[in-house]
């Protein structure tokens, strides 16, 4: 059997999720003051209402331990205790991967996109500590990604290389579940290159969707408009990264942003692109926190990643190092700050 992957919630986070290829265990904290209907969980796991955000780098995908500290000027999180729940079990499709996020919290409830082993691909609801599945949205398992846009999640299926689903569903406040959404009730296809090994979604500013993945050495994205029922043809961000890298789509204020490991400059790349521009023109890589590498000691970038945004465009980056020497960090913080810059990596 793998090893135990762990989902953390780093810096604050409201929910962990522990798991094995055939188990997924998911702890969840109470939510004592922000349970009113206008409150909600992103899937980035950013926090919003009316009083506060949560700046939370929250590890979307079963990845290894990441976790930082020495961020005592963000917010409290709004949760006092900590529940273990009952475990989903997991089929022969495992949960990861690290950039991706399985769960969000809308309408006063937590909310999943896992693959059971009973089949297929499923959306669940927690309640108290059981997850009721209420929606399939597909007949196979598949390693998903969510993003919530109101009361619709747009759930991406993932499996690799070749055709990938995704499905939109809209909450039913009648039921309190989800159903197929009436914009478009089936699934829509987007198909990668050889070599995939890891994809998100996000919809921007202007409700235009987009997915990125990873193609052996290069970074690339796709766009659709709403239905989302036709794709672009692939747009390439990036080259030159290694076949183990990876990357992961942010939504910025009146922007995206697409950050990705490069292994073979071991270094962090990032490149965002304006809502209003044309979906091929992306901004120069900023090189996240380059001032921090070590001269002679290329390894301060890896394959693990997760990011998030806080509501005053400050952009939150939990990753991890290829150093692989207890007198260097392995997990580390990246701060873009609304301006553009990047702060020197927290270790």
């Amino acid at each position: 059997m793998k090893k135990t992957l762990l989902l953390h919630l780093c810096l604050f986070s409201a929910l962990i999720l522990s798991a094995q290829r055939d188990m997924l265990n998911l702890t969840s904290a109470y939510l004592d003051n922000y349970s009113n209907a206008n409150t909600y969980w992103r899937n980035d796991l950013e926090f919003d209402n009316s009083e506060q955000a949560i700046n939370a780098a929250f590890l979307k995908s079963l990845g290894e331990p990441v976790g930082m500290a020495g961020m005592n000027d963000l917010p409290k999180p709004p949760f006092s205790n900590i529940t273990t729940l009952n475990p989903i079990q997991i089929g022969s499709i495992d949960t990861q991967h690290k950039p991706q996020a399985k769960t969000w919290y809308y309408a006063g409830k937590w909310w999943c996109a896992v693959p059971p082993s009973a089949g297929g691909t499923w959306v669940f609801r927690l309640d108290g500590i059981n997850w009721t599945p209420v929606l399939r949205i597909a007949t196979s398992g598949s390693r998903t990604d969510t993003w919530v846009v109101g009361d619709l999640v747009h759930i991406l299926m993932f499996k690799g290389s070749g055709a990938n689903a995704i499905a939109t569903a809209q909450y039913d406040p009648a039921t309190n579940s989800y159903k197929a959404w009436s914009g478009r009730p089936n699934v829509t296809n987007v198909s990668f290159p050889s070599g995939v090994e890891s994809a998100t979604i996000v919809v921007d500013g202007n409700n235009r969707m987009w997915v990125a993945a990873d193609a052996v050495n290069d970074i690339r994205v796709w766009w659709s408009d709403s239905p989302y029922t036709t794709w672009s043809s692939a747009i390439t961000v990036a080259t030159g990264i290694g076949s183990d890298d990876i990357g992961a789509l942010t939504v910025l204020q009146g922007k995206i942003g697409l950050f990705w490991s490069n292994q073979n400059t071991g270094l962090f790349g990032f490149k965002v692109h304006n809502n209003a521009d044309s979906p091929t023109t992306w901004s120069a890589d900023e090189v996240p926190a380059s001032q921090s590498a070590i001269p002679g000691n290329p390894r301060m970038a890896d394959d693990h990643m997760n990011l998030t945004l806080s509501s005053d465009g400050t952009l939150y980056c939990v990753a991890k190092t290829s150093y692989n020497n207890a007198a260097l960090p392995e997990l580390i913080l990246l701060v873009r700050r609304p301006a553009g810059t990047w702060d020197n990596l927290y270790p």
